[in-house]
């Protein structure tokens, strides 16, 4: 017997039906026919890159394979935008060929595939967890004050409360024009500010600072890349960050190390 279709199967469909790239938040509230009680849940974002593609499945992702992956789950995680939590949906591909390799449209082999990728990709992801661009930017630009990662954390905090309180207006409104229509109506009682922050609860500072370490190692592998195609005598990289960063490395133009030299950051 058929199985339930999944709410990430659905999105994953219907996002490749409609060549819906680049990707785009879904918020509860803005679709029709959704009941009061689900306007304070996630928001969604579909990330179904493979549209794109003639056949509308993504390319293999072991090297010289040319086989036409197939779907192996439609996956779902929970990642942190800015104002709350959403739900990630996307699919896990399997290889076909001799390698029958699985990869998912997430994965750092997978977007480093294609540069329109990682530039529409609006996350960056750990093992356990991901954060937007947008919150991560918040967070950086709170580590380089005197504030650092809880500055940050309550600025994030503060989004959080403020769409809430958007939310319940919006409720509100829609309770008043409800009960001009029928007096009998009784809408259900929405979640306390105390009960919707603890669902869309903030990262706390230990993983804030394995995202940038992570983010860190991206970007290494990144000025790596470049380097392949960049003629230069000698290559000086710095990490600013006051709270991470205190080694200078100083390499070849065949990216061997002359001198590894540690100093205090003083940007």
């Amino acid at each position: 017997s058929m199985g339930r279709t999944s709410p990430a199967q659905a999105a994953v469909v219907e996002a490749i039906a409609r060549c819906q790239f680049p990707p785009f938040l879904s918020y509860p509230e803005m679709i029709s026919e959704t009941l009061l009680s689900e306007w304070f849940g996630f928001p969604t974002l579909t990330w179904a890159p493979e549209c794109l593609e003639p056949n509308r499945k993504p390319k293999c992702v072991v090297i010289a394979c040319r086989c036409v992956p197939k779907v192996k789950q439609y996956k779902q995680r929970t990642v942190e935008d800015v104002e709350h939590r959403t739900v990630l949906y996307y699919a896990r591909y399997q290889c076909t060929g001799g390698a029958k390799k699985s990869f998912s449209t997430i994965s750092d082999a997978y977007l480093s595939s294609s540069k329109l990728f990682v530039l529409n990709f609006p996350y960056l992801l750990t093992y356990k967890t991901g954060i937007s661009s947008d919150t991560f930017d918040i967070h950086y630009d709170g580590m380089l004050s005197t504030k650092g990662i809880a500055g940050a954390v309550a600025n994030v905090e503060r989004r959080r409360q403020k769409r809430y309180y958007g939310l319940l207006s919006r409720v509100g409104v829609h309770v008043e024009v409800s009960r001009e229509d029928d007096r009998a109506y009784s809408p259900p009682l929405p979640p306390t500010e105390a009960q919707y922050m603890t669902s869309h609860m903030c990262l706390d500072a230990e993983v804030l600072k394995d995202l940038w370490l992570t983010h860190t190692k991206i970007l290494s592998r990144l000025c790596l890349g470049q380097m392949k195609d960049t003629k230069c005598d000698r290559v000086f990289r710095i990490d600013h960050s006051q709270k991470f960063c205190s080694k200078l490395k100083v390499y070849g133009a065949d990216d061997s190390k002359n001198s590894r030299q540690a100093f205090e950051c003083c940007c």
